[in-house]
């Protein structure tokens, strides 16, 4: 029966998807995409296997597949931040950086301090050469600990002919 089957299945993914982290953390891309598509047949709808097979994509460097896995994540689980923040870093690094920002707000939405979308949000409109608003990003992501947006703002500075700013801010970043 289903619900029997249903019952039996769940050790199993539970052990899939506990076996692709494990892959992802080696570093083994390929085998964590395999392991948690076979969770996937097993569950089509599992938000972690979706998510962290996502996770394995993004960081083999597909970021084309991470989106999708991304945007199914969304889905499923449509008022969680941090699905909305990945799937705007993967669609900064195809360069939709329109599409970044549309993510990076709705992350900030749903969780005001969550200090990574800000910082990626401001890269994203750094790329947009709305350099003004990315400075406020950058800014508000130093002022919470982000160390990377020191770099990220003496880039800024630098584009804005601001060498001493920028020296400072990558002197801050080291």
């Amino acid at each position: 029966t289903l619900i029997s089957n249903a019952q039996n299945s769940a050790p199993e993914l539970d052990v899939l998807i506990e076996s692709g982290q494990a892959k992802i953390e080696l570093g083994d891309f390929e085998g964590a995409i395999k392991v948690l598509s076979d969770a996937l047949k097993l569950d089509s709808e599992s938000l972690k296997a979706i998510y962290y097979r996502g996770l394995a994509k993004y960081r083999k460097g597909d970021d084309n597949g991470a989106i999708i896995d991304l945007t199914n994540s969304i889905k499923i689980s449509p008022n969680n931040s941090d699905l909305y923040n990945q799937r705007g870093i993967a669609r900064f690094n195809v360069k939709n950086y329109l599409g970044a920002i549309d993510d990076q707000n709705k992350a900030i939405e749903l969780s005001p301090d969550n200090i990574n979308a800000i910082y990626s949000r401001g890269k994203a409109k750094h790329f947009l050469g709305a350099l003004e608003e990315a400075m406020l990003d950058y800014n508000i992501a130093i002022a919470n600990s982000e160390m990377e947006a020191y770099n990220s703002r003496g880039l800024l500075k630098r584009d804005l002919d601001d060498y001493e700013g920028a020296i400072d801010d990558f002197n801050n970043a080291i």
